[in-house]
């Protein structure tokens, strides 16, 4: 009710609510005298939305990490994976930007080779085109569950469930999606990793993201960063 506008871009930039304004307006409200400002209490905030983002997800908020972007977290992946010569990583050409290029910068360091899969005639990726062409060393395949372009809604739980058979690590930017859609319990199961920048459908500030990791994800990825 807030805008003058009548607003319908959400997958460019959320909106924010007029309650997040006068959240933040009374945090800075706090800082401007923080003399009286418990150190547990402004500790404890991302701790709380990591509980947030838990319950959306209906996991545990140990599965649940803060970042600045999408892209943050994909780097993450790429350099924390511990890869065997050999190994291959697999995302669709021309998918969004923080789906590709963090690949191409770490393939740079000779730890993989980064396969950019051609979709062709498909519409969406399903399994009988991933049994086609995901190379047989392939470790993690990155995809967006809403592709940015065409608007496309992929089948996480059949491209999950293809990838798990390969045990394939499944990523999936969900970035174009979380907040105007859901993602269910079983989705999810399929999923390695989920990275989601807030700024979009979740209505959030720019220059933050989360991320869910399963325990397969965790066992798997190394952060390199303390």
């Amino acid at each position: 009710a807030h805008l003058k506008t009548v607003y319908f871009n959400s997958a460019y930039f959320g909106p924010s609510p007029i309650r997040s304004k006068e959240t933040i307006t009374k945090a800075m409200n706090r800082e401007l005298d923080p003399s009286f400002y418990a150190y547990d209490e402004w500790m404890s905030i991302s701790e709380k939305l990591r509980v947030k983002f838990a319950e959306l997800l209906q996991v545990s908020p140990d599965t649940i990490t803060h970042s600045t972007s999408s892209s943050d977290v994909i780097n993450i992946i790429a350099n924390g994976y511990v890869f065997s010569p050999g190994d291959r990583v697999a995302a669709i050409n021309k998918d969004y930007q923080s789906n590709i290029l963090p690949w191409m910068l770490a393939e740079r360091h000779n730890k993989f080779k980064f396969d950019m899969l051609e979709l062709g005639t498909e519409v969406v990726p399903n399994p009988a085109w991933l049994e086609r062409n995901l190379k047989p060393q392939t470790k993690i395949f990155n995809m967006s569950y809403v592709t940015f372009d065409t608007g496309k809604k992929m089948d996480l739980v059949s491209i999950g469930k293809f990838l798990k058979s390969r045990d394939i690590l499944f990523v999936v930017d969900a970035t174009q999606a979380l907040g105007g859609m859901e993602i269910t319990a079983e989705e999810l199961s399929y999923i390695d990793v989920l990275t989601v920048s807030s700024y979009k459908w979740m209505l959030g500030p720019y220059g933050h993201a989360f991320a869910y990791f399963s325990q397969r994800a965790q066992d798997s990825i190394y952060h390199l960063n303390a």
